[in-house]
């Protein structure tokens, strides 16, 4: 048995554990506290997931943090915001060409910075 030295890592991912759990959560509408709406589609998602990724949605849960649930209408295509979601919630994103300036675009309006710098 290996003993542990102080400042020594433990091996794990619990980054990658939490993020498979809040994608489980979120595929599932369990624990969503905020709602996107894309051109009549409703995707519930996580306040502190969107506060993490998405800084432009940030900005706006910090002025409005008072609401314990909050909708937010964007001029989005829905297949387009369905896609950018799974990139933030599980790192990967399966897309086309066809759909990459869409993407691109609907990363910088809600302020997706690390899938502005892939597209870089």
């Amino acid at each position: 048995m290996t003993s542990l030295g102080q400042g020594q890592t433990i091996p794990g991912q619990p980054s990658e554990t939490l993020s498979m759990t809040l994608a489980d959560l979120q595929a599932k509408g369990h624990l969503c506290d905020l709602t996107l709406k894309a051109r009549g589609s409703a995707f519930k998602v996580h306040k502190v997931v969107m506060a993490n990724h998405a800084h432009n949605i940030r900005e706006e849960l910090l002025k409005h943090h008072e609401y314990r649930h909050l909708e937010i209408d964007l001029d989005l295509d829905p297949n387009i915001l369905h896609l950018l979601l799974t990139y933030i919630y599980t790192g990967t994103v399966h897309l086309y060409d066809c759909d990459l300036p869409e993407l691109e675009s609907a990363a910088n309006l809600l302020g997706v910075h690390t899938f502005k710098k892939l597209c870089q």
